[in-house]
């Protein structure tokens, strides 16, 4: 269960002019095959425009040939010298907030 400084500070993002971006990784399902664990993360920013920048600046220029067919930057599929820039990038976008929750799945 998230801890409640988690929620806290969560629902206080919530309520102001913020734009989030929210995604899972991991599968719903409860088979023997599927991960133990179910990961909900949410980037949380004031203003869209430096992601928006450094993403597009990604996909035309510096990473143009990696990401000419991607539909969405996924780590999974992703060189590990793009990943690393990503995350960078990510830490310079000025009052850019991370929230992750993991739930383990009683398979």
């Amino acid at each position: 269960m998230p801890s409640k400084n988690l929620l806290t500070s969560f629902s206080t993002y919530l309520c102001m002019d913020n734009i989030i971006f929210i995604d899972k990784s991991g599968d719903l399902g409860c088979s023997s095959k599927s991960p133990p664990y179910l990961v909900i993360s949410a980037l949380i920013v004031e203003n869209s425009e430096q992601l928006d920048r450094f993403i597009k600046n990604m996909r035309r220029n510096k990473f143009k040939k990696e990401l000419k067919n991607a539909h969405e930057i996924k780590a999974n599929n992703s060189k590990p010298y793009l990943i690393k820039h990503m995350l960078k990038k990510l830490n310079e976008i000025e009052h850019a907030q991370a929230f992750h929750i993991a739930l383990k799945k009683n398979v």
